[in-house]
């Protein structure tokens, strides 16, 4: 459509700010990718991979900050809002977790529980565990993957504040536990 002569041009809209500028910790990805082409601005996964990460902690980080904010959203939202968007669906309240040294990045604690936030402020509220970041490592309400993952992640990682074993060698059921959390996938 062409304006009419002696028409008024209508409003003189403002320039646009410049693009504000790259943090340092995504200055990785203004590097070219091994391939030689440039690399997706948005895979944060690769941006933690260049900072240092391993793929499994990068795949991890995102994923239990991601859970966080749509934890976080859906409780800002409201009930209805929570069941609109999940609907039968629910995510799960319970998993396994460790406890991380925010300084050395070491697992200094794992465990499970049947509901992950509620634990998260118990944790907070221990002079012992507060200093350490919780991480959730699985979400399952499932009560035998919760005991067989624990002992996975136990494994893995030998917490130095984990005081005994999370599955006792001697217990009938443990490799229904350890089955069950093979189960998961990684």
């Amino acid at each position: 459509m062409h304006a009419r002569a002696g028409a008024h041009p209508g409003p003189v809209l403002p320039a646009r700010p410049p693009p504000p500028a790259v943090p340092p910790a995504l200055e990785p990805l203004r590097q070219p990718a091994p391939t030689g082409g440039p690399q997706d601005p948005f895979d944060l996964r690769q941006a933690l991979i260049n900072l240092g990460h391993s793929p499994e902690d990068a795949a991890r980080l995102i994923e239990d900050q991601v859970t966080k904010g749509a934890e976080q959203a859906l409780r800002n939202a409201g009930s209805t809002a929570s069941e609109s968007v999940l609907g039968p669906y629910e995510c799960p309240r319970g998993g396994t977790y460790v406890l991380r040294d925010p300084e050395t990045n070491e697992v200094m604690r794992t465990g499970r529980t049947n509901d992950l936030e509620r634990r998260r402020q118990e944790h907070g509220r221990d002079p012992e565990l507060r200093p350490f970041n919780f991480e959730v490592d699985r979400r399952t309400d499932d009560y035998a993957q919760q005991r067989g993952r624990e002992q996975v992640v136990h494994n893995q990682y030998d917490p130095p504040l984990n005081r005994i074993q999370p599955i006792s060698p001697r217990n009938p059921r443990r490799q229904e536990y350890l089955d069950a959390a093979a189960g998961m996938g990684e």
